[in-house]
């Protein structure tokens, strides 16, 4: 699997965690963004790989 969490995502998270209000969101945006890229890119990475023995996952949107 090439695709992995990265740790600015991790990090992302568990701040958010401790200021979950729309002051700190909007200010930490593209931090929002790119964790969001990361996390979908890692599912899009883990549908693909279960896809070889289980067709069925493939019909899934990573993104949703």
């Amino acid at each position: 699997m090439s695709a992995v969490i990265k740790n600015s995502t991790l990090l992302f998270l568990k701040d958010l965690q401790k200021n979950n209000n729309r002051e700190w969101f909007n200010e930490n945006k593209d931090r929002y963004t790119a964790a969001n890229t990361n996390v979908a890119d890692f599912v899009e990475t883990l549908i693909e790989e279960i896809g070889e023995f289980d067709e069925e996952i493939l019909k899934t949107d990573a993104k949703k």
